[in-house]
């Protein structure tokens, strides 16, 4: 298809569209289409087909999202390290979403389509009362990328007082002086913005941008100005204020992961990636995990193992399903499911989701209107210069960061995120929450009627805390999630404050000579005088939602500390060569967690080489495919002099071809039990049989593929 012609049949389907479809569901999906034929004979470069695995890897990576693909540049960077990489879902090229994923604007249909996971939370006793059967939306990526693949794009690094608290609840070598440097090394920071003071990064993999100015922005930081707030620069290390949003944006498209760390060196002869391939146990012997069992598109089973580590990037709900099919987990619910119990850690028992309540400020000035992203010259802007509405997120302006409570540590509690449309012109949005229908078709179509804004509160730290389990022994069965959403009181009461800020926010003369003024009494709530504390718990309860920025259900901490998982070096406690990497490790959430995510898995690619005795700094990025050349002394790692070992200091583990261990690691005959402080006895071959013979994890086990 020519260019002259892509653009002629764009033009054309562009006035049919906008004549068409004004705010229907469906604009999304005909613009993405379009969007497709314009971009049909561009080159794919994803390394989508499957390489054939070997049978032994260094590194074994699962999950190719946010942290995987960071960590399979990362580790492939050592010209004999070999690195295996392991996707559920499927490449994010050549597919009906690639479009969506790649545009911008074009982000909410990805949220319940077949690039997502599309969980549903439990039905919430305390929650969810505006939702179908009071289940929450959870959506997480299932595409190469990752959430970073589906996310709204959204680059916060976070309060520095929250990686502090890190630190000083025993996650050592994680406050912000010792990570700040992995930002810095990561960022590629392009802002135009006058607020900024700090010099950040400027020549990492992760770009960070800024939408164009405009009207409503500075309108909402002038208001913020007005109740004295700083004006500022978001991620320069300021607590308090309001700052323009950032966002993971290059030349007009969606820059995550996959394309910044993974797509330029799926090159890399010693750096395979297996799509559409579900990992469903953790091999483990004597304590060591020593490889994986996979399950292919095919239905095919199939095993692979490591000469060092398995490292689980999964995502905040699939990590802590995996490890505790593999017996790694509460002891009594891996009994209640005839799970062999080989660490008794409290996997899925921390899981923090920070919520959000979407409100409507209705205005006198005109607002962002989607509707405008099907005008043909938009449509035709993207397709020839990747510029234009489609571009950006346009309606998503600024976000005021504010400490609401004395007896949090110095961090800010809420953020208010500030959005130039109403949701109600965006009904996508509420399927996609699972928010009830009649309620879709009442309450939220009042706004169609007015011009008006979206300041939507956000909960950094909640009190609630939920859980992650196995809905049975079956890997192909979805977790069972109960964030246990508003359960504590207290979080309630921090969202009230967040609410009288935003009144006092429309009370200024800025915003009340644009005519702000509060949405009407909701009709469900009516028992409760508008305006009180009564009130608005019930609005709370019927419309908070989250925020897709689920945390903890794996989490790291002090050694000694019973409560945490993994150690501050994110080894599995109990369990030899297998580490965590990922928003489920994350102990205390920051206000959107991809930047945290990021971070960690830069330096936990910096930890595990240190454990394999790579000197730090001397293999540099490669971005075009094989290795620059080591400084390393010549030679396979086994003729190298110099530790190259898994990360417990033990001796290498080999898997010789007769299926026998070298150096078997004898000296942990059982599971580790961490409620006890002592070493458990292994289930017995007498244990009955799960359907996934959880029994064979102490079968003799050989390279050979099965």
């Amino acid at each position: 298809m020519s260019n002259r012609f892509r653009h002629e049949y764009a033009i054309g389907w562009g006035h049919r569209a906008s004549e068409a479809i004004g705010t229907s569901p469906n604009m999304i999906w005909i613009l993405a289409v379009l969007l497709s034929l314009a971009a049909a004979d561009t080159q794919n470069n994803d390394g989508s087909c499957n390489q054939k695995p070997h049978n032994q890897y260094d590194y074994i990576i699962v999950g190719a999202g946010t942290a995987g693909c960071v960590l399979a540049n990362r580790l492939s960077e050592h010209p004999f390290h070999k690195v295996l990489l392991i996707e559920a879902g499927g490449s994010d090229r050549e597919r009906p979403e690639t479009t969506l994923i790649d545009t911008p604007a074009l982000v909410s249909d990805l949220w319940n389509s077949s690039v997502s996971w599309q969980y549903m939370s439990e039905p919430q006793s305390s929650a969810g009362f505006g939702l179908v059967d009071n289940r929450l939306s959870l959506p997480q990526g299932k595409v190469v990328g990752g959430t970073m693949a589906i996310n709204t794009m959204v680059y916060q690094r976070g309060s520095p007082e929250i990686y502090n608290q890190w630190a000083k609840k025993g996650a050592r070598g994680w406050s912000y002086n010792e990570i700040k440097q992995y930002f810095d090394r990561m960022e590629d920071v392009r802002l135009n913005d006058p607020y900024s003071k700090v010099k950040r990064g400027s020549c990492g993999p992760v770009r960070v941008s800024q939408n164009k100015i405009s009207i409503f922005r500075d309108l909402f930081g002038n208001a913020s100005l007005a109740l004295g707030y700083k004006r500022m620069s978001c991620n320069e290390g300021v607590d308090e204020g309001y700052c323009p949003l950032q966002f993971n944006t290059k030349s007009g498209e969606r820059w995550n992961t996959a394309k910044s760390y993974l797509a330029p060196v799926l090159g890399r002869k010693n750096l395979d990636l297996l799509t559409d391939t579900t990992v469903v146990k953790i091999l483990l012997y004597q304590g060591t995990a020593v490889g994986v069992e996979f399950r292919t598109e095919e239905g095919k089973t199939k095993r692979v193992f490591t000469r060092k580590e398995v490292i689980i990037s999964a995502g905040v709900y699939n990590t802590p399903k995996l490890l505790m099919l593999s017996g790694i987990g509460p002891r009594e619910h891996l009994k209640q499911l005839q799970i062999p119990v080989m660490s008794n850690v409290p996997v899925g028992l921390d899981l923090k989701e920070l919520p959000v309540v979407p409100l409507r400020i209705f205005m006198d000035i005109p607002s962002f209107r989607p509707e405008l992203l099907v005008e043909p010259k938009h449509t035709l802007a993207y397709i020839t210069n990747r510029t234009g509405l489609l571009s950006e997120l346009s309606s998503m302006e600024g976000m005021l960061l504010a400490k609401t409570s004395l007896d949090t540590p110095d961090w800010p509690d809420i953020n208010l995120y500030f959005i130039s449309t109403l949701f109600d012109r965006l009904p996508e949005v509420f399927h996609n929450w699972n928010i009830k229908p009649e309620y879709v078709n009442t309450w939220f179509r009042k706004g169609l009627a007015h011009e008006g804004v979206q300041i939507v509160p956000q909960l950094i730290h909640p009190y609630s805390r939920g859980t992650v389990t196995l809905r049975s022994d079956d890997p192909m069965d979805p977790p069972l999630i109960d964030p246990a959403f508003l359960t504590d009181i207290r979080d309630v009461k921090e969202l009230i404050k967040a609410i009288r800020l935003i009144k006092e926010l429309i009370s200024t003369d800025y915003l009340h000579h644009a005519g702000a003024s509060m949405d009407a009494p909701f009709p469900e709530c009516n028992q409760f005088t508008y305006d009180t504390d009564d009130y608005w718990e019930c609005y709370i309860r019927f419309f908070a939602i989250p925020n897709f920025h689920g945390t903890g259900t794996v989490k790291m901490g002090a050694v000694k500390d019973n409560s945490a998982v993994l150690d501050p070096d994110l080894r599995v406690k109990g369990i030899h060569g297998l580490r965590v990497v990922g928003s489920a490790a994350i102990p205390e959430p920051t206000e959107d967690q991809t930047a945290a995510v990021i971070m960690m898995a830069e330096r936990a690619s910096s930890l595990i080489k240190l454990a394999a005795g790579v000197p730090m700094g001397d293999i540099p990025m490669m971005p075009n495919g094989g290795p620059l050349g080591p400084r390393h002394p010549s030679g396979p790692p086994n003729q190298q002099q110099r530790p190259h070992n898994s990360p417990m200091n033990n001796g290498p583990l080999g898997i010789q071809p007769q299926g026998l261990l070298s150096n078997p690691r004898t000296q942990f005959p059982g599971p580790l039990d961490l409620q006890s402080g002592q070493s458990s006895t292994l289930a017995s071959s007498s244990n009955p049989p799960s359907s996934i013979s959880h029994n064979s994890l102490h079968e003799p086990l050989g390279p050979q593929m099965r």
